[in-house]
């Protein structure tokens, strides 16, 4: 499954999940060159508890069956950060 169609199909779970994690905002990155996975997320600025980071990325990688990269907003350019879209 394309990375986009996990991110449509299971927006739901993953907002859940980072929810859990204590991430209020968490959005999808699509990558330039494509929609083939990892699933690139950005966790919003303040959201970001980097001890719960790495149970965040692996619960993720769990509920979505393939690799996930988590992003920081505050460390993303600006210029990138208009990219970032709401989960399906």
């Amino acid at each position: 499954m394309q990375a986009d169609e996990l991110v449509s199909a299971r927006g739901q779970a993953i907002r859940d999940l980072a929810a859990r994690h204590g991430v209020r905002e968490i959005g999808w990155w699509p990558r330039l060159y494509g929609t083939e996975p990892p699933v690139d997320l950005v966790v919003g600025e303040g959201d970001a508890v980097h001890h719960r980071l790495r149970d965040l990325q692996q619960g993720l990688e769990r509920e979505l069956g393939c690799p996930v990269v988590i992003f920081l907003a505050d460390r993303i350019p600006a210029e990138l950060r208009d990219q970032v879209q709401d989960l399906g």
